[in-house]
């Protein structure tokens, strides 16, 4: 017996949505006072991360940190890139 067919009556089936898909990549740009913007590839929506807890990923010199998207819910890698005009 797997795990699944033991608990699929407590696991919601959107917890499996894009499980098995790769990560979405999304250009994000630096903005005045260190927040970080991005357009969401699945929603299309700009999203604005301006929380401490988000944008530590970024510290460090690292130009990339993963981030649960407040639009669709899904996980990027986020890419800074000084020239995004998003």
């Amino acid at each position: 017996m797997t795990i699944f067919s033991a608990t699929q009556n407590l696991i919601h089936r959107s917890v499996f949505h894009r499980i098995a898909g790769p990560v979405e990549e999304a250009i994000a740009a630096p903005r005045r006072d260190g927040a970080v913007r991005y357009r969401c590839p699945g929603s299309g929506s700009f999203v604005l991360l301006t929380d401490a807890g988000s944008l530590a990923g970024f510290r460090g010199g690292d130009d990339t940190a993963r981030h649960r998207c407040g639009a669709c819910g899904e996980m990027h890698l986020l890419r800074i890139d000084d020239g995004a005009s998003n």
